[in-house]
């Protein structure tokens, strides 16, 4: 493993150059590990989870967005099977990777302008708590399935043999909020009822060739993982499908973003493909409909639609992912720092493609979409 361990401010410094940004710490990790240098921020070390449940509570992530991915598609694949699974943990903005008995937590993050960072912490009781920036081990993966020009966020679906690697010869699509469900989660555990909807979560397969031996009926509607692993090696029992639902969409959406920021800090204006390809994913285009309800088995559902002042998470689940036709993803950092002529270009775009939905969405829905994007739009 190769990591550049810098302080935190200093690593900024470097990315920010030539910019005309401040050089301060200005994404979440970049935030917590300066909150950590001067004293106003401690981790706390579990005997068995480390700094994991201590992280989270500092970045504000439940445990309850837990999401477990059992193929080896990590830079500590040795310690990944189906009986230790990598652990996911989401909010808005950051992504906490933890496998137990793994030397590091892995950590990636979007800052609000520059994209996608990636950092790593020794989750061991030793020395200073100091985040490492990767530069060499998670970018190349992370930009060899990019359209951007930049690294990106990926959740995989593999058919996955025995030994906890994806089948040579099998797909492997990156999945997205387009990609229809019988190709989507191979390799990752999957907790839920969805009624006829299949996909190749939950199980292995067992042949080197085609159908490569995975039984989808198997894997369909699992309410507990017990007779996979030992949940209590993690925070949750759960790897709750509409956790994976809302995580797909909005690292759909991330990376769109994050396209027009690089395509303005280059240009000085957002290119024509990457402000189309965020507003039609802003607008849920071509999203494969739910051909069946949807319910976890955690409270993510409950607690995601939760946030008083940011109705657009509300979450729909029958025939999709979520209610009004507009993101919540207008809500973050990320959206908000675009510059306010581009946020006014996609509003009149987003606007007009709204007037038309009225045969799929509802009169009031549409309405308060509208509403909710004018006020990201027009803010600053």
């Amino acid at each position: 493993m190769v990591r550049t361990v810098l302080p935190i401010t200093v690593a900024l410094g470097c990315v920010l150059a030539g910019f005309q940004a401040p050089v301060t710490p200005l994404d979440p990790i970049a935030k917590l590990q300066a909150e950590i240098t001067k004293g106003s921020a401690k981790l706390e070390f579990d005997p068995k989870l480390g700094y994991l449940p201590s992280i989270l509570k500092e970045l504000e992530i439940s445990p309850d967005t837990q999401t477990l991915v059992f193929s080896k598609t990590s830079m500590q694949s040795s310690f990944i099977n189906q009986k230790n699974p990598r652990a996911l943990y989401f909010n808005d903005h950051t992504y906490v990777g933890f496998i137990p008995g793994a030397p590091v937590i892995e950590i990636a993050t979007m800052h609000p302008t520059l994209g996608l960072r990636f950092y790593t912490l020794p989750n061991e009781k030793v020395g200073p708590q100091r985040f490492a920036a990767e530069t060499q081990d998670c970018i190349p993966c992370h930009t060899r399935r990019s359209q951007f020009g930049g690294p990106v966020l990926v959740a995989e679906s593999s058919y996955v043999g025995p030994s906890g690697h994806p089948r040579i010869l099998a797909p492997q699509p990156a999945v997205t909020p387009r990609t229809r469900f019988e190709s989507r989660w191979g390799g990752w555990f999957v907790t839920g009822q969805h009624g006829s909807i299949r996909h190749l979560g939950n199980e292995l397969a067992y042949l080197e060739d085609e159908p490569f031996g995975l039984d989808m009926e198997k894997g369909a509607n699992v309410q507990s993982l017990g007779k996979f692993f030992d949940a209590k090696k993690y925070l949750s029992p759960h790897s709750d499908i509409v956790a994976l639902l809302v995580m797909e969409h909005q690292m759909d959406i991330q990376n769109a973003l994050a396209a027009v920021h690089r395509s303005i800090r280059t240009g000085g204006s957002p290119n024509d493909y990457s402000l189309t390809t965020l507003t039609d994913r802003l607008t849920h285009k071509g999203e494969a409909p739910l051909k069946s309800p949807v319910k976890g088995t955690s409270e993510f559902a409950t607690s995601y639609g939760s946030v008083e002042d940011q109705p657009l998470r509300k979450l729909d689940l029958q025939k999709r992912v979520f209610q009004y036709p507009v993101s919540p993803e207008i809500y973050t950092d990320a959206f908000r720092s675009l510059p306010r002529e581009v946020r006014q270009r996609i509003f009149q775009v987003v606007s007009k493609r709204l007037a038309n939905l009225g045969s799929v969405y509802t009169a009031d829905d549409i309405a308060t979409a509208t509403a909710e994007l004018k006020k990201s739009c027009d803010a600053f």
